[in-house]
């Protein structure tokens, strides 16, 4: 009860505000929406690297050479930690002088992020894993960048545009101007934005030898961050 002898509604004896029921659906539209495009570009990566999806654990992405360059540091990665013995020098290779391993230099980072996972999937698996991942997360990078540098809506924006106020001798007189109809980008740009960044031809190219250049992915967010 109130001290005016009213009743306290529901709303106000719950502290609920109905901007906050808003703020959570804008919320779970925004959550759903980013699963949907992940889903969509996971998808499409399986499709485009087709038949890997079926040949995890026992082959990679890639053509002799360089590509299983790469799978080995992901792996030497983990057993120079576990040996206690500096990852970028190795006697394991060109035995007894040694040398640097200098791919570890370009897959360090994603070789440290690897050892993880090599304990839950082994090795070969790991490297596709981080192979279609590295797509999939620049496509949607690419998406939320052309999403925010496009100022994205939903539902396009009607504008009028009204004339000015003229003064005559006589009086006031109002020029009316024709409405326009003004659309910010389409819901589908960003999405489209993501394929032709991370699906380019000249990304997959490179994807073949060289695993160090197809991972793209922090690139969208660090043009992000400094927008």
């Amino acid at each position: 009860m109130t001290k005016d002898g009213g009743r306290k509604t529901k709303d106000e004896g719950s502290g609920f505000r109905p901007s906050s029921l808003v703020f959570r659906h804008g919320v779970d539209l925004v959550i759903k929406k980013h699963l949907l495009v992940l889903t969509a570009y996971t998808l499409i990566a399986l499709v485009m690297s087709y038949p890997l999806v079926l040949n995890l654990t026992t082959a990679i992405a890639g053509v002799e050479g360089d590509a299983p360059s790469f799978v080995w540091a992901l792996g030497w990665m983990k057993t120079a930690l576990e040996l206690g013995v500096n990852p970028f020098r190795t006697d394991y290779v060109f035995y007894p002088l040694g040398g640097a391993t200098q791919v570890m230099w370009a897959v360090s980072l994603i070789a440290l992020l690897a050892i993880p996972l090599q304990a839950l999937f082994g090795l070969i698996a790991t490297y596709n894993l981080l192979y279609l991942a590295a797509t999939v997360l620049t496509a949607w990078g690419m998406f939320i960048l052309a999403e925010d540098v496009l100022q994205w809506k939903v539902f396009s924006v009607q504008c009028s545009v009204r004339g000015s106020q003229q003064s005559a001798d006589s009086g006031q007189r109002s020029v009316s101007l024709s409405t326009a109809s003004c659309h910010l980008p389409h819901a589908f740009a960003p999405f489209v934005a993501g394929l032709v960044f991370a699906f380019a031809p000249l990304r997959f190219g490179y994807g073949l030898a060289f695993f160090n250049l197809f991972n793209t992915q922090l690139i969208p967010f660090y043009v992000l961050f400094l927008l």
